[in-house]
């Protein structure tokens, strides 16, 4: 039996002595054939040492195949032989074989023999290089694709019998000791001080901990079984169930400022009342932490704003009337006043500031307050408004129209005067009104980095005994943890952006000028604004604009030299609504630079998609979890992660009217902060049998 070497270093050995003679290789004419019929039927045998006495007939056998197992070899024509030799180095060593088959796919062995010898070589010949494999179809394409069969030796010994019902400590522990007494009967030592004993229950531990991850695994593959609502979450996405992960709250926080045109930046830290804390607070300063030390919730506002002092409240225009009101329903009023940087999109908040009997402020009803949204703001004048004047005059009165969205139609009637208390102001608008919700930002938590793989797969097998792949590193599945929780669950904002041009000249000079002209007409027409219901009137400054025509709004903002527009925002009723659907994890990942978003799941996400899934558990513990490469980007060894994300979900933020008092500014422009409506929309996330109540049966059986 000969053996299977890495390197074969004989033919090079019997080469360089220069005693022995033996086979080099050997080549099959194939394409190169003078004739169809000669392919393959040719064999070049190299030879290390010219022999002229061999012979194809009396010296070579060719043994092998598994269709065609007999080819017998013959001398070529002599007429052949100088057109198959031209070409050929050193031609002295070329025995040329001539087959009468062209033999199968599988292999063949040539072997050089004695003349009427047998098996034995030829005198001169080293007996292990008289032979060679080869194939006839070395050339040929096959059909087939079928593996090596790989000759693994003898099967292992028979493996011990264990008993699969050990599934704790104390069974572990006692099975490796009986096997211990059966295979090394001589050791009898069982105090807990012997080496072998603590060895013993060492791998007891880990073995039982193994064995309870084997269980737990099990447990969570079933949605009956499941106890982490992870995996409740993961069961019920596979038959298109998404489990909420409930929303934060929302609030209309009302701002009072020093001044006209006062910059609000998003992300403004409003807190709710903390006593003997300033209503406004230096950020991450002393009080800011007594604040949150003491508990104070912290909101957030949604979306810059551009605030005025003389926003801060309006008056209704009653036209002359007396003992006015707006009826349950209203969508219309009028104000009075010019107000240019009041824009429709814009929220007021219509309440009753006085009680209609007594005229005292304290007497107000703070349940008739309503915040809606505006649709169309139109300046006018009134030119009998002076007649009703002390004393009266023939001048014109300055009016707003204002009309707001249908859904935010009054759901109670607002006193504007009474006519017992003739210019007291009953009913009034509040401006400076600003989004805000519920949750705290924590921003460049450092997430560490992604760590080396520590576990391998064993590699394919290989037929060749030379070849030893290595192992394949198994990637580390890459689990990060937020520290603080519970991580927001935050709906989209009211404002959404439809597109971005260029600002010109003349758009500028539209804006300036709240100027309705055919180069700003056509630039929002281009992208899907229609305004058809009536003129459109443009309002505004201080980078923020409206056009608006009563039905379709598009509000406008400037952000150096690109011109955005936004849709017209929903309802203020609808903004507050709850909707825990739309609400999505408020956590964003960066990575050298790029940034990480979330999704719901990474089931439609590319393999290079950078995407992440935020799962949350019952604690409210988030945990991050990563795509494979196929679903979902898997982030490679040594990433260093740092998340921003927000705290702050459910109900917690449902805080009642008024409790928004302290808001964290470095500026003095803002004076103080209150919300005259509650906050809404927080909502607790579903508990974890309600996946199971609610999955379908079909999934349960």
């Amino acid at each position: 039996m000969r053996y299977t070497c890495c390197e074969d270093r004989r033919l090079r050995a019997v080469k360089e002595a220069g005693v022995l003679n033996g086979i080099e290789y050997v080549e099959v004419s194939d394409s190169e054939a003078p004739t169809q019929a000669l392919r393959q039927r040719t064999l070049y045998v190299r030879l290390l040492r010219p022999e002229p006495g061999l012979t194809p007939e009396a010296n070579v056998e060719i043994t092998g195949g598994e269709r065609i197992r007999t080819v017998a070899a013959s001398t070529p024509p002599a007429a052949e032989v100088p057109a198959l030799m031209a070409g050929i180095d050193d031609p002295s060593t070329i025995l040329l074989v001539r087959t009468d088959s062209s033999g199968d796919y599988s292999t063949y062995t040539l072997r050089l023999v004695a003349a009427h010898a047998g098996e034995s070589p030829p005198a001169d010949f080293d007996p292990l290089l008289a032979s060679v494999a080869f194939s006839f179809k070395v050339e040929c394409p096959s059909d087939f694709d079928c593996a090596p069969a790989c000759d693994c030796g003898p099967d292992s010994a028979e493996e011990p019998a264990i008993s699969y019902l050990a599934k704790d400590y104390d069974s572990f522990r006692r099975l490796m000791l009986d096997r211990l007494s059966l295979v090394t009967p001589g050791w009898t030592e069982r105090v807990p001080a012997d080496a072998g004993v603590a060895l013993v229950e060492l791998l007891a531990y880990v073995a039982d901990e193994l064995s309870y991850r084997q269980d737990a695994v099990a447990t969570e593959a079933y949605l009956e079984t499941a106890r982490l609502r992870t995996s409740l979450r993961r069961h019920a996405r596979l038959v298109d169930y998404r489990v909420r992960e409930g929303s934060n709250a929302r609030a209309w926080a009302r701002l009072f400022v020093a001044g006209e045109g006062v910059a609000v930046p998003e992300g403004t830290v409003l807190l709710t009342r903390v006593p003997d804390l300033p209503d406004v607070i230096v950020p991450g300063g002393p009080q800011y932490r007594e604040a949150l030390a003491a508990g104070a919730q912290t909101f957030e506002t949604r979306e810059p704003a551009v605030l005025y002092l003389s926003h801060e409240r309006f008056e209704f225009w009653t036209w002359g009337g007396a003992g006015c009101c707006l009826p349950r329903g209203a969508t219309s009023a009028t104000l009075v006043g010019l107000h240019p940087h009041l824009r429709a999109g814009e929220v007021l908040i219509l309440a009753e500031v006085a009680g209609p009997e007594t005229g005292r402020p304290e007497d107000a009803d703070p349940a008739k307050r309503a915040a809606v949204r505006l649709t169309s703001v139109v300046s006018s004048v009134d030119p009998s408004g002076g007649l009703f004047a002390d004393p009266p005059t023939n001048a014109q009165v300055a009016i707003t129209e204002i009309a707001w969205d249908a859904a935010d139609a009054l759901a109670f009637p607002l006193c504007i005067s009474v006519e017992e208390h003739p210019g007291l102001v009953v009913g009034e608008a509040w401006g400076n009104v600003v989004l805000a919700d519920h949750g705290q930002t924590i921003a460049g938590e450092a997430l560490g980095e992604v760590p080396p793989p520590v576990l391998t797969a064993v590699a394919e097998e290989s037929c060749d005994p030379c070849t030893h792949p290595a192992p394949v590193p198994i990637p580390i599945a890459f689990r990060p943890t937020l520290v603080n929780a519970p991580v927001t669950q935050a709906r989209p904002g009211p404002l959404q952006e439809v597109a971005r041009g260029d600002l010109t000249p003349g758009l500028t000079s539209d804006l300036a000028g709240d100027t309705f002209s055919p180069e700003l007409h056509d630039w929002l027409l281009e992208r899907g604004f229609a305004f058809s219901a009536g003129p459109a009137v443009v309002r505004g400054g201080d980078g923020e604009w409206s056009v608006s025509d009563g039905t379709t709004v598009a509000v406008l903002r400037t952000e150096a030299a690109t011109l955005i527009a936004y849709a017209r925002p929903p309802a203020a009723i609808a903004t507050l609504a709850v909707d825990p659907d739309a609400a999505a994890p408020a956590v964003t990942l960066t990575a050298a630079g790029e940034p990480w978003t979330p999704e719901p799941d990474l089931l439609e996400s590319g393999g290079d998609a950078p995407e992440f899934v935020v799962e949350v558990e019952t604690s409210g513990a988030a945990t991050l979890r990563f795509g494979d490469g196929v679903h979902g980007r898997r982030p490679d060894t040594g990433t260093a992660f740092s998340a921003t994300y927000r705290v702050g979900n459910g109900v917690a933020g449902n805080v009642g009217a008024g409790a928004l008092a302290h808001v964290v500014t470095l500026g003095g422009a803002i004076t103080r902060v209150t919300n005259p409506i509650a906050a809404a929309g927080g909502v607790d996330p579903e508990a974890a049998d309600a996946v199971r109540r609610d999955a379908p049966e079909a999934y349960r059986v």
